[in-house]
C-alpha cells in the first residue's frame, strides 16, 4: 500500500557558528540538530534532518507518542 501524507508544521529553530569551518542547526521543539559548511547549508540540513524526522515516526506508526513526548497536545 503506497499512502502520500501531507504536513504542514511550523517550528522554531536556530542556527550558530560552532567553529571557523562548520555551522550547527537545531530544531529543540524535537531535539534534532544538523550541521553544514555555512549557515545555509546548515539549515538546509536541518530541514532535511527534520522530514527524516516526521518521515521515519510515520513509517514506525509513533508520530503521535513522539510528538507527546516532546510536549505537543493536541488541540
Amino acid at each position: 500500500m503506497n499512502e502520500t501524507i501531507t504536513l504542514d508544521v511550523e517550528l522554531r529553530a536556530f542556527a550558530r557558528r560552532d567553529t571557523e569551518e562548520r555551522w550547527m542547526a537545531v530544531c529543540p521543539s524535537i531535539g534534532v540538530a544538523s550541521q553544514g559548511t555555512d549557515v545555509d547549508d546548515a539549515r538546509s540540513c536541518l530541514r532535511e534532518a527534520v522530514q527524516l524526522w516526521f518521515e521515519s515516526c510515520i513509517e514506525r506508526g509513533t508520530l503521535e507518542r513522539a510528538l507527546q513526548e516532546s510536549n505537543f497536545r493536541q488541540i
